[in-house]
């Protein structure tokens, strides 16, 4: 009569299938979290931009807070900043263009056409960025429209990342995801981000 040997595994054997269980895992998260990278971008388009805008408008209101001028920062900030001065009566609206500078792992922000900004002194300001993430363009503009005597001056951004040097008072959606906003079409605006 034969008897069966039990089967047994080598060191090498386990080792082997145990990596392969390890690589499987870790190759199912990165596919995970990476579609789930991609679902958070593509959701993000002009309706939300829209729902974001509404928001923005209504908390303002709700505080009680109605500019006279509002003042778009960068390109992003001009779309926003356009939309709720359109959107809160024809408010007047200005826009501070933004040269990003990045030398040396020093992010510098400097303003096109300073001059173009009409005085500000004793009116009630509104400085709007579309996408803050270092806070370095909001920054920059809140010194800048102070040096001017405003008699109020706060800010609002749609899109604004936790970690921001500067917190505005109005807030569309905080997120520590970099969201790409729809007014970014190609590579080379994507790319730019201070």
């Amino acid at each position: 009569m034969l008897r069966a040997r039990p089967h047994c595994l080598d060191t090498t054997t386990l080792l082997t299938i145990s990596l392969g269980v390890l690589t499987t895992v870790a190759s199912a998260t990165s596919i995970y979290l990476f579609a789930d990278d991609l679902r958070s971008r593509r959701r993000f388009g002009w309706k939300q931009v829209d729902r974001l805008v509404l928001k923005l408008i209504e908390e303002m209101r709700a505080r009680g807070f109605r500019p006279d001028l509002v003042i778009g920062v960068g390109r992003g900030g001009a779309i926003v900043a356009a939309m709720l001065a359109g959107n809160m009566g024809h408010l007047p609206l200005v826009v501070l263009d933004t040269i990003l500078e990045h030398e040396e792992g020093v992010s510098t922000v400097t303003f096109r056409f300073p001059d173009s900004c009409p005085p500000v002194r004793d009116r009630t300001v509104l400085a709007v960025v579309g996408e803050l993430y270092s806070g370095e363009d909001l920054r920059h503009a809140i010194q800048f429209i102070a040096r001017r005597h405003p008699r109020e001056l706060k800010t609002a951004s749609l899109l604004t990342h936790p970690a921001a040097s500067v917190r505005p008072e109005f807030i569309g959606l905080l997120s520590d995801k970099p969201l790409t906003a729809p007014w970014r079409l190609t590579d080379a605006y994507k790319m730019r981000r201070l």
